[in-house]
């Protein structure tokens, strides 16, 4: 039968989430609310494969806003890859996953990521990039901290109380990685998956915010206006869920992950997400100076050759990175994928031959977990 692509519109909305849910079984109204629930605003980041007038596949591309120390990148996330089970076979993803490619590269879009099976995405350019940080702390873990008192902690949700929506959003945007989140969907978007918002109050007084999944086994997003008080409000956090809880800060967060280290049972680093750089030196630099703001970086140069994309020399000086193309001969001549492993990739740390490398690399790609798709 033929076939068509055509981009979803408004009057296609309740369709395509129809047809995402058939495919996955997931209810996406809840675990997806920001998108798929009263915004048909969303639909226009969706390629379709129709036959006659019924869905066979969809992809979504989802445009977000990050700034990176004050740096703006331009993303996009992938996300509800969908084909329906008898159209498998057919090609259909591949269409639509490259149609979304070339537009993003039109678009001028620094830098895309998904979550999915390493080589089905590794065809399209996709490799482990975003770097991701858990503490794993339990009950017991609490049990050997007395000395730490929680009563002055309080959580509330968001939902229940949404006049503490201006403090936790101007509080988030204080912060040195934010997304563009605007304060009327500032509670939906910490809802992303099977989380919602908390509000964390000590003594009454407004201390911070929570994005914590539903059953309490993580805490996705974990923001406080004093870290000081910070082993006190994970604890209190373990306390309220009675439950070993899995905490995800972002690698910039050093305050909260000092405090988590000495009291966690365990932590982990590991290449979470998966990225596609198309923009190397905005990146490079955007993720380089943030880690240049939190660690001393030392002075040096090199020379990138990647193929397919071009040959960029990597200069720090007084801790300050830039990155520009060049014609001088390269220090490492790589594959596309090989230079997202080279430059992102914490599995990359032991292979590094240089101090001047193992000074800058590998370089922490984040994107805040409430903001996946």
């Amino acid at each position: 039968m033929d076939y068509e692509i055509k981009r979803a519109d408004t009057a296609d909305y309740a369709e395509l989430i129809r047809f995402a849910e058939m495919v996955f079984s997931v209810d996406f109204s809840k675990v997806r609310p920001n998108l798929y629930h009263g915004h048909p605003d969303q639909a226009e980041y969706h390629l379709l494969v129709t036959e006659g007038d019924q869905i066979k596949a969809l992809v979504g591309s989802f445009p977000l806003e990050l700034r990176i120390g004050g740096i703006p990148l331009k993303l996009r996330g992938i996300g509800t890859v969908s084909v329906h089970p008898d159209s498998r076979g057919k090609g259909y993803m591949k269409l639509l996953m490259k149609r979304q490619i070339d537009e993003a590269i039109a678009d001028h879009t620094d830098l895309m990521f998904l979550g999915g099976q390493r080589q089905r995405y590794g065809y399209f350019g996709f490799e482990r990039g975003v770097t991701e940080i858990s503490f794993h702390v339990s009950p017991t873990n609490r049990r050997h901290h007395q000395e730490i008192s929680t009563e002055e902690i309080r959580l509330i949700p968001l939902a229940d109380h949404p006049e503490y929506t201006e403090d936790c959003h101007s509080l988030y945007r204080a912060q040195d990685v934010t997304s563009v989140r605007d304060a009327d969907r500032f509670c939906e978007i910490l809802r992303t998956g099977t989380s919602s918002g908390w509000v964390i109050l000590k003594n009454d007084g407004f201390l911070g915010y929570a994005s914590i999944a539903e059953d309490g086994s993580e805490v996705n997003e974990l923001i406080l206006n004093d870290n000081s008080l910070a082993q006190e409000t994970v604890f209190r956090i373990v306390e309220h869920f009675s439950r070993d809880v899995q905490f995800f800060p972002t690698w910039n967060q050093r305050e909260l992950i000092r405090a988590l280290d000495g009291i966690a049972e365990d932590c982990s680093v590991q290449a979470e997400e998966m990225v596609y750089v198309m923009n190397y030196p905005r990146v490079i630099e955007a993720y380089l100076n943030l880690k240049g703001s939190h660690s001393a970086l030392a002075d040096g140069k090199i020379v990138l050759e990647i193929q397919g994309a071009g040959r960029f020399a990597i200069i720090v000086e007084n801790n300050r990175a830039q990155v520009s193309e060049t014609t001088d001969a390269p220090d490492r001549s790589l594959s596309h994928l090989e230079a997202m492993r080279y430059l992102f990739s914490p599995s990359s740390l032991p292979l590094y031959e240089t101090a001047l490398e193992r000074s800058w690399l590998p370089i922490p790609i984040i994107v805040p977990r409430p903001d996946d798709v």
